[in-house]
């Protein structure tokens, strides 16, 4: 299973274009389920042989950095996509900010690329190569020692003990989201959410067993719905940022005008503040911000929908999966 999603993100990574949303989503996604995979099953992994063998923290290490330099271009990918959504239908004062502000964000993107590019140095190449070879011996190793002790343990059920942990985890972390402005708590229990659909996704392919496909289906809502939160915080924070530089910006401007437009009379000179304040981006920027608290609070709804007692519900759906699982 770890070989087979390595070889996936070798092969997302070769088709992997800064520039494309797509590409970067891809790469993300498979990363994200190898190192899913690694935390799930490194005790198994480790254990394989006669002597305990770590995966090389080298190797670990890099996998994380390369996780880490993908967040922002794939921030700012969500936050120019929702810009593009909105200026249908918006006031011409509006579209003045949210043109202004996708300029400056697509700034930011490029510079988000240019960062995954010098994180996609040769490190990450050698990483894959070491993973291939340490994945293939720890296959190796796991077939010797079963040939001459027998099996110790099965892969449904160390399945089966991780995602009884994560569930609990995600039932706990739940508990704690309480307001929308309780970003980390719904934040960690996204992530937790994810890492048990990851878990539970290779057996839904592959086994029958009754309840795993609603089950994976709820933690999918679930997770959908604690990312529209995150991507709300990440976005207003950004926001207030722009919008000081936008202030600083127009009002820069307007003292340009003031100081050395002189040789205007007096219509020219106020017809051309006028222009500056009709494109002024605060306005736009100001129902910008109105329109993500909103859309904020419309996703805590959402949220909210999953606390309580239909995560009670979705939890000991999961658990019964759980104990369906061919673990003898």
């Amino acid at each position: 299973m770890a070989l087979m999603q390595l070889r996936r993100v070798a092969k997302t990574l070769r088709k992997l274009d800064r520039t494309d949303p797509d590409t970067l989503h891809d790469f993300r996604v498979a990363l994200r389920r190898f190192r899913s995979i690694l935390r799930a099953y490194r005790d198994v992994l480790e254990t394989s042989g006669k002597k305990r063998r770590p995966i090389p923290k080298r190797v670990r290490r890099t996998l994380r950095r390369l996780a880490h330099a993908t967040d922002a271009g794939r921030d700012l990918d969500v936050q120019l996509e929702w810009l593009e959504e909105g200026w249908k239908g918006s006031t011409a004062s509006e579209r003045a900010g949210t043109t202004w502000l996708w300029h400056q964000l697509k700034l930011e993107r490029d510079e988000a690329g240019a960062a995954l590019d010098a994180a996609l140095n040769h490190q990450i190449l050698d990483a894959i190569e070491r993973l291939e070879s340490y994945l293939g011996d720890a296959r190796r190793r796991s077939a010797s020692r079963a040939q001459r002790n027998g099996a110790s343990s099965t892969l449904a059920r160390v399945t089966a003990e991780q995602a009884e942990r994560l569930a609990s985890e995600l039932t706990n972390q739940l508990a704690m989201v309480t307001t929308p402005a309780q970003h980390a708590e719904s934040h960690r229990a996204r992530i937790s959410a994810k890492r048990l659909r990851y878990l539970l996704e290779p057996f839904a392919r592959d086994t029958v067993i009754p309840g795993i496909t609603s089950a994976i289906a709820q933690l999918k809502g679930m997770q959908d719905a604690l990312g529209e939160q995150h991507d709300v915080a990440v976005f207003l924070p950004r926001l207030a940022d722009q919008m000081d530089t936008a202030s600083h910006s127009t009002m820069r401007t307007v003292q340009l005008i003031v100081r050395d437009a002189a040789d205007l009379d007096a219509t020219e000179f106020c017809e051309t503040v006028r222009q500056v304040y009709q494109q002024d981006p605060m306005p736009g920027l100001v129902r910008l911000s109105c329109r993500l608290r909103e859309r904020q609070e419309v996703g805590y709804a959402h949220v909210q929908r999953w606390l309580g007692a239909r995560a009670a519900d979705a939890m000991a759906d999961v658990r019964n999966v759980v104990a369906r699982f061919p673990i003898e």
